[in-house]
């Protein structure tokens, strides 16, 4: 793991090091590590903070419970369990989604987290699994998340098929907060197990609680490991001492460059550990962008030549020191010599893993300090559920969902902006996608902020291969990052600094036609009308704070599509 004294080498580096100094100087002089185990929340706004800090001391609280997933583990081996599908979304997802992804080859049985509702996604996660044989997890705080609710009812009703409802409910595992209507519901139906976990815990911060372990005990990942370095890290994290206290030291890079205008966090991650990105990305996204503050997270996006990126870059690499990349190690060190802003985190094995992310948490919370933000509530996520909810009860009484007024371009590919007067609205009404492109590279130089890929499309590597030329196009063209997420897991992540961080986001949305649909069990809809409400609701959301939204519908060839919309990109590009 890199030292603090390494750390402390790199901050002296950066652009804006003497400005570091004293705030290490104010955090010290105003006790802050103290107060934030005092649970002090006139350190932040002096709301509810003091509420949501039962993270802190996480590590150590759950050790006594490891014995208790062990056995759960052992009798999934012992009945012969080979796939356990997870339900998640956002902080019940992301934590056990970087344990399947890292750790890849632990099991049987594996975990494989399903986090979409885009029918495509949901069809191939239910393909070819042999029922018999798999255990269902279903992972919610609030035990009420759309999402969750609708995979869950799938998999216990293919289960039920499978095994008969009675031998459904003991292949169930319910991982939520004490007295959630999930909660409820496991002890109703007699679920194999419920895990409760703390309400003062948020989604993001509950990587060493239930929510993040037990995924990881049932995939196999080395949780004592994992453990022990988050316990390790939550020791230092008590240390006034900055020569001691990494947590504090991340914090306070963090909050300072964006206050200095390096507010665009670039991840980098090594091959091996890629997945840390997106749980980063949440963490950081959620806590801090509110109350138009906020820092911007930028994951997986494909690494540049120095004179793509502006100086509103701070690049952070998280690099696995035991399997690092050549060319990774080789692109950094070309930003570091052209005079970029970066910090390099080395983490060796799972201890050092686990203690990098609790780093990270202590770390938001100190940037929250120096934002002034509240890093523990999200108050405009809801915007979007009421939309969505709004959308579903039209659908419901009417049997129809409401639509967008789309505008053909070609032959399948059709547009949409919300506000039909902006620039992007008379490009798409008077010309075509291409100046629709070109007005959304407009107005994302003239307030120098990013351009968000929202897509409601499959996760396939072509996908990813042509919205990672989309980033580089929407880059080179105006010096923006383009920050991408699938939908909907982008909802709960950076759904968040969307709506209610830095107004100077510029967003485009990406959707399919749906060739084969899935219904939701239980309910009047089907995962395709759910997603369809879900990618409007944001559009709306969005739209109603301001914000400018171009919306691209590929038609049901979704590679098509993508190809045909980067090419408009590009002579958007061009047209520069």
């Amino acid at each position: 793991m890199t030292t603090t004294r390494d750390l402390l080498g790199q901050l002296e580096q950066l652009p804006w090091s003497q400005q570091i100094a004293a705030d290490l100087e104010r955090a010290s002089r105003e006790r802050w590590i103290e107060r934030v185990w005092e649970r002090d929340a006139s350190l932040w706004t002096g709301g509810d903070e003091a509420n949501w800090l039962g993270w802190l001391d996480a590590p150590q609280r759950y050790r006594a419970d490891l014995s208790e997933w062990n056995r759960l583990r052992t009798a999934a081996e012992a009945e012969g369990v080979r796939t356990v599908l997870l339900a998640g979304m956002g902080g019940s997802s992301l934590c056990p989604l970087v344990w399947q992804r890292t750790f890849r080859d632990a099991g049987p049985p594996h975990v494989r987290v399903i986090d979409s509702t885009v029918p495509a996604q949901v069809r191939q996660a239910i393909a070819n699994v042999h029922w018999p044989s798999t255990w269902v997890v279903v992972s919610s705080k609030s035990g009420t998340t759309a999402e969750t609710t609708a995979l869950a009812a799938l998999f216990e009703a293919r289960l039920s098929d499978a095994v008969g409802p009675d031998q459904a409910a003991s292949r169930m595992i319910a991982i939520t907060d004490p007295g959630t209507p999930l909660a409820e519901r496991a002890t109703r139906q007699r679920f194999r197990a419920a895990f409760l976990g703390d309400p003062q815990v948020g989604g993001r911060f509950s990587a060493f609680t239930p929510f993040g372990l037990v995924p990881g005990v049932l995939h196999g990942a080395p949780v004592t490991e994992l453990m022990d370095g988050a316990a390790q890290a939550q020791s230092a994290a008590r240390s006034a001492e900055p020569e001691a206290n990494p947590g504090l030291l991340l914090g306070i890079a963090l909050g300072r460059a964006a206050l200095q205008g390096a507010d665009k966090l670039t991840l980098i991650a090594s091959p091996e550990i890629e997945t840390i990105g997106l749980w980063i990305e949440q963490l950081i996204a959620e806590s801090t962008g509110k109350d138009g503050r906020g820092i911007v997270p930028v994951a997986l996006e494909p690494i540049g030549p120095p004179d793509e990126y502006r100086e509103d870059r701070f690049f952070v690499y998280v690099r696995d020191a035991e399997h690092p990349d050549a060319e990774q190690d080789d692109a950094i060190r070309t930003l570091r010599d052209a005079g970029a802003a970066v910090l390099t985190i080395d983490v060796r094995g799972p201890a050092d893993l686990a203690a990098c992310m609790y780093q990270w948490e202590l770390a938001t919370a100190v940037a929250g300090i120096l934002l002034g933000v509240h890093p523990f509530n999200q108050p405009n996520v809801e915007a979007t559920k009421r939309k969505t909810r709004e959308l579903l009860a039209e659908y419901a009484d009417r049997g129809v969902l409401p639509r967008p007024q789309w505008l053909k371009q070609g032959q399948d590919l059709r547009c949409f902006v919300p506000d039909a007067d902006s620039p992007l609205g008379r490009a798409l009404r008077e010309a075509n996608l291409a100046a629709a492109l070109q007005a959304m590279l407009d107005a994302a130089r003239s307030t120098r902020g990013y351009v968000a890929i929202n897509a409601f499309i499959p996760e396939t590597a072509e996908a990813a291969a042509e919205i990672r030329w989309m980033q580089r196009i929407i880059r080179s063209a105006c010096g923006c990052p383009a920050p991408f997420g699938y939908g909907p897991r982008y909802l709960h992540s950076t759904g968040q600094l969307h709506k209610g961080g830095p107004p100077e986001g510029t967003f485009l949305f990406i959707s399919a036609e749906d060739c084969e649909d899935v219904a939701v069990p239980g309910t009047n809809y089907s995962f395709g009308v759910l997603k369809e409400a879900q990618a409007y609701g944001d559009v709306l959301a969005l739209a109603e704070v301001g914000r400018p939204v171009l919306w691209v519908n590929l038609g049901p060839d979704v590679h098509a599509g993508l190809v045909r919309l980067r090419i408009a990109l590009e002579e958007a590009a061009g047209g520069q």
